[in-house]
C-alpha cells in the first residue's frame, strides 16, 4: 500500500470521514501514483499521531483529491526507540548526519557540546534570527513605508540553520517512509545531560575495545557519538564511569559516517532474540 503524508499546514485536512487533498505537494505525490477509485493509501499525520487508511473516490474544485477514511489508527513508535546526541561537527557534516541517521532508524536527534565540537558551528546553531539594526519599519495609514527608529534586533526567530535541518530530517523522513517524525534539538553540554530515562547510554569511542553486545530488550537507547575531533581522554574517563563505552571497529570513521553503523547496530542488537518488535 502507497504511503503518503498529510501536509496540514499547507492545506490537507482530515474531516466528517474523509481525506481532502489541499496541499499542492501532497497533490504532486498522489497525481504521480496515479490511483484508481477505490484504490486505498495510507496517509500519516505527524500533528495527530495517525494513520488514515482511505480509498480515493473523487475529486472536486475545492480540494485536489478526495479519499474516503476506511479506519484509522495510532502510530506506534518503533522498539527499540534510539536518540542520536551528536558532537557539533561543521554544518555541512551535520546535514548529512541528519538525513542518513533517519534512514537507518534514529527517533530523534539531539545537538551537544563536547571538547572538541565544532565552537563555529554551534555559534550558528544558537544564533537567532531577527530584524537588522535600523531595519524595523512599518506602514502608515496611506501605505507609505516609515522608519519605526532603530531596532536592537527585532524580535527574533527561528534559527535558520535548525529549520534547514528540520526540513532535511523531514524529507529523509518521508523517503524512508517513516511513520514517526523525529525531533533535532541543540541540548547544549553533553556532560550536563540527564540520561536517566535511558535503559542503555551507548558511548562510541575510537580507542575503546569492547565491542557492542548485551543489549537485547532494551526499549529506549542513547546513541553518543563524537565529532571530528572525536572525544577527549577526560570526556572517554567520565563516560566509562556512566555509559557503556563500545567501539565500531578498528577503522576510524567520519563523524558523519560513525552514526549510520551504530544506529543500525544498536537496533539489531537490541532486537536480538526478541519476536514482535515492531
Amino acid at each position: 500500500m502507497h504511503r503518503l503524508y498529510l501536509d496540514q499546514f499547507g492545506g490537507d485536512r482530515v474531516q466528517e470521514g474523509e481525506v481532502f487533498i489541499g496541499s499542492e505537494d501532497t497533490a504532486v505525490h498522489v497525481k504521480a501514483l496515479r490511483l484508481r477509485v477505490g484504490e486505498n493509501v495510507e496517509f500519516i499525520s505527524f500533528e495527530e499521531k495517525k494513520i488514515y487508511v482511505a480509498a480515493f473516490y473523487n475529486k472536486e474544485q475545492q480540494s485536489l483529491g478526495v479519499f474516503q477514511i476506511q479506519h484509522v489508527d495510532d502510530v506506534l513508535a518503533e522498539s527499540p526507540v534510539v536518540h542520536l546526541f551528536q558532537a557539533t561537527p561543521k554544518l555541512a557534516k551535520l546535514d548529512e548526519v541528519a538525513q542518513r541517521s533517519v534512514e537507518a532508524g534514529v527517533h530523534g536527534i539531539y545537538i551537544v557540546s563536547t571538547e572538541h565540537s565544532d565552537h563555529v558551528s554551534e555559534k550558528s546553531l544558537l544564533k537567532q534570527e531577527g530584524n537588522r539594526k535600523g531595519d524595523a519599519r512599518r506602514k502608515d495609514e496611506k501605505g507609505i513605508v516609515k522608519e519605526c527608529g532603530e531596532s536592537s534586533g527585532g524580535t527574533p526567530t527561528a534559527n535558520k540553520k535548525m529549520e534547514r535541518l528540520r526540513k532535511i530530517v523531514l524529507s529523509a523522513t518521508m523517503q524512508s517512509k517513516a511513520a514517526v517524525l523525529p525531533e533535532v534539538v541543540y541540548r547544549g553540554n553533553l556532560r550536563d545531560i540527564d540520561f536517566s530515562e535511558y535503559d542503555e547510554v551507548l558511548f562510541f569511542y575510537e580507542q575503546a575495545t569492547e565491542a557492542l553486545s548485551g543489549i537485547s530488550g532494551a526499549k529506549k537507547i542513547a546513541i553518543i557519538i563524537g565529532s571530528e575531533g572525536g572525544f577527549s581522554q577526560a570526556e572517554a574517563r567520565w563516560a566509562s564511569k556512566n555509559f557503556r563505552v563500545c567501539s565500531l571497529g578498528k577503522r576510524i570513521l567520519r563523524t558523519e559516517t560513525a552514526a549510520i553503523p551504530a544506529i543500525a547496530l544498536t537496533i539489531h542488537e537490541a532486537n536480538r532474540g526478541c519476536k514482535n518488535n515492531k
